[in-house]
């Protein structure tokens, strides 16, 4: 079995990092990062020994940042699939993303997230298998399956890649995903409301039709994150209106005390300045 190589320095940051307060957790997060593949043998054992599942998300979602050795981080993701925790798995599928060259060897475990019981991991999976080509790609039956689901958040995820596809089933049945989003815009849940426009954004030209609703939604959402990400999607979307509704909204978003989200807009609209 090969030995790699910890960082003699990695059991105290990992242990600082699982254990931060908000008020230092990037800071925390940042110096784990720093070590590289010295971190990514202590994170492993955290991940097969620490009884807590904010911890066990929180080693995951460092060791897909660093993404090296690639041995590793496939144990690690293996475990998180299988974790008992939905926050585990969710951050686990999600950070596959990261991890696309891995695909041929955590496809097989990460698929049957698809189907998992909780919906915010069923979303995760479809944007993680999203970023895979090939024959670890997801299935058109799988994504039209995803975009029937139930639950909005989920739908909307698997719309936002089968957008980027071309069989034209895909395509026929995501404009029957644009509408349905579009009439869940008041769904009481923050996070769906967040996923739906986000998918819109995923759409670009395509989701010309819900500039004026999504615009009209964004000047009546009344949570920041939300808000913020009904702006970006009009940015992505990219037409001149909805250009022009989501300069204004990011404007207000550039001035806020909130780092985050001064920062998320002052990039979204550098980015859109670039792109002229």
């Amino acid at each position: 079995m090969r030995h790699y190589k910890r960082d003699g320095r990695a059991p105290e940051a990992v242990s600082n990092l699982l254990a931060a307060g908000s008020e230092d957790l990037q800071q925390k997060r940042d110096f784990v990062l720093s070590l590289g593949e010295g971190a990514m043998p202590e994170l492993l054992q955290r991940m097969q020994s620490d009884g807590d599942e904010t911890r066990r998300a929180r080693a995951v979602e460092a060791a897909t940042a660093i993404g090296a050795p690639a041995a590793l981080l496939q144990q690690i993701l293996t475990l998180g699939y299988s974790d008992a925790s939905p926050a585990v798995r969710q951050v686990s599928a999600y950070g596959s993303a990261r991890a696309p060259s891995l695909a041929p060897e955590i496809s097989y475990a990460l698929r049957p997230l698809l189907r998992d019981s909780v919906s915010e991991v069923r979303a995760a999976a479809f944007t993680g298998l999203g970023t895979f080509q090939g024959t670890e790609s997801l299935t058109s039956d799988e994504l039209i399956r995803g975009m029937r689901d139930v639950d909005f958040g989920v739908s909307a995820q698997a719309a936002a890649v089968a957008t980027k596809r071309s069989e034209p089933e895909l395509q026929a049945e995501s404009q029957q995903t644009l509408s349905n989003l579009l009439s869940a815009l008041d769904d009481p849940s923050p996070a769906t409301r967040a996923a739906i426009v986000f998918a819109f954004g995923q759409f670009g030209k395509k989701a010309q039709p819900v500039v004026q609703p999504l615009s009209l939604f964004m000047l009546r959402e009344t949570v920041p994150e939300v808000k913020l990400q009904a702006a970006l999607a009009l940015m992505r979307i990219g037409t001149p209106a909805a250009k022009r509704t989501a300069t204004i909204a990011l404007r207000v978003f550039a001035k806020s005390k909130n780092p985050v989200f001064k920062t998320t807009a002052l990039n979204a609209l550098k980015m859109a300045e670039t792109s002229k």
